[in-house]
């Protein structure tokens, strides 16, 4: 994470026990001068999940806490949410917001007192919080996710959550009005919304499991299991930009100045200036540029084939196969589908030989194709 000019990494080197009691082991490191060099500054019981710097104080949320940096930068100090599991920080109008495994908590004095937000949550375990403006804080939980107007005092939740599209609210980031909100489930999925968190719009295709989200300006970085992505267009156009990395698991991403910067699974920390990733040319990953429905194949077929189609944009999709008299025999796509290249299988061990067809609808196209069932 990034705060103040400096580069914090927090590590997690284990979990000891002790009876009925366990802790964490983890180191936390600063870096003053953009990671050529690094310096241990404590919280060795536990790792540091994220930070943010309010007034002249840097403030950590931890795996077991609450902390500010010592005025002499070589330590923390505990300034409260003792034992709940902070996972992110906002400062906002001076006021410090945190997102805990509890719920979401508020200070209004710079860090000395905390006060519990009110949260019409069902389960109230934080994974992010980004500020939109000084009016507008979104928060992401376990159930979908939330708005607040009020400096993060009271909340309210997001009618058009991602989680009403059938998806899973974890990470969350803004640029100007537009939020970007990423899942963190086997396949990887970023939306984005222009109205305030009224609605939600998917932008790309299906990615690896997503463990980072950051934004800078038009341009959408995703830390994942398969590298660091970038999402230019507004997202439309995704590429990945993992030249010269041997860790492709990457599980943080910070800015700081003009750099991006990416912390590996394995301990790794990688560095790329944003001036060297360019804009990402249409279609360059890989979308296709029509709408396309594919020949079956293998055709004729016992007893099963595949069909591909191709979509330019995410489109509700229906795939139906049906006899000669047209009698609709199976439904194998029948929902909204991410842009890209993408396949169906029959399998017709229960249909007679013959003739058939199947068909695409997606948006306003159509196609329709002939396969043939040999035994």
């Amino acid at each position: 994470s990034a705060a103040g000019g400096n580069l914090f990494v927090g590590t997690y080197d284990g979990t000891v026990s002790s009876g009925s009691f366990s802790r964490d082991l983890g180191q936390t490191l600063r870096s003053t001068d953009k990671g050529s060099s690094w310096s241990r500054i404590g919280l060795e019981d536990a790792w540091l999940n994220t930070v943010t710097i309010c007034g002249t104080k840097i403030f950590g949320g931890a795996s077991n806490g609450l902390f500010s940096l010592s005025q002499d930068r070589t330590n923390w100090d505990s300034v409260g949410l003792s034992y709940q599991w902070v996972n992110s920080l906002v400062t906002v109008d001076s006021n410090l917001i945190a997102g805990t495994n509890l719920g979401i908590f508020f200070s209004t004095d710079r860090g000395e007192s905390w006060q519990t937000a009110s949260l019409p949550s069902t389960d109230p375990y934080i994974t992010s919080i980004t500020e939109v403006s000084d009016t507008s804080v979104f928060a992401a939980a376990y159930d979908g996710v939330f708005r607040s107007s009020n400096g993060g005092k009271t909340w309210m939740k997001e009618v058009g959550s991602i989680n009403n599209l059938g998806d899973f609210a974890y990470f969350l980031a803004a640029s100007g009005n537009d939020i970007y909100c990423a899942n963190r489930a086997i396949t990887g999925n970023v939306y984005r919304s222009t109205n305030n968190g009224d609605s939600w719009d998917l932008l790309n295709i299906k990615l690896p499991t997503i463990r980072s989200l950051v934004v800078n300006g038009t341009k959408i970085f995703v830390g994942t299991d398969g590298g660091v992505f970038v999402g230019t267009n507004n997202g439309q156009n995704w590429s990945p930009v993992n030249d010269g990395m041997s860790d492709s698991r990457i599980q943080v991403l910070a800015i700081l100045d003009s750099t991006l910067f990416a912390g590996g699974w394995f301990g790794s920390l990688w560095e790329r200036p944003l001036s060297e990733i360019t804009e990402v040319k249409t279609g360059s990953y890989p979308f296709p540029a029509r709408y396309a429905l594919s020949q079956n194949f293998p055709n004729p077929f016992n007893p099963s084939t595949t069909i591909k189609y191709d979509l330019p944009k995410q489109s509700r999709v229906k795939l139906v196969v049906y006899d000669l008299l047209g009698k609709e025999v199976a439904t194998l796509v029948d929902e909204v589908i991410t842009a890209g290249s993408h396949q169906a299988v029959w399998n017709a061990n229960r249909s007679a030989c013959g003739v058939y067809f199947y068909r695409l609808q997606a948006g306003s196209y159509t196609q329709s194709r002939k396969l043939i069932l040999l035994r």
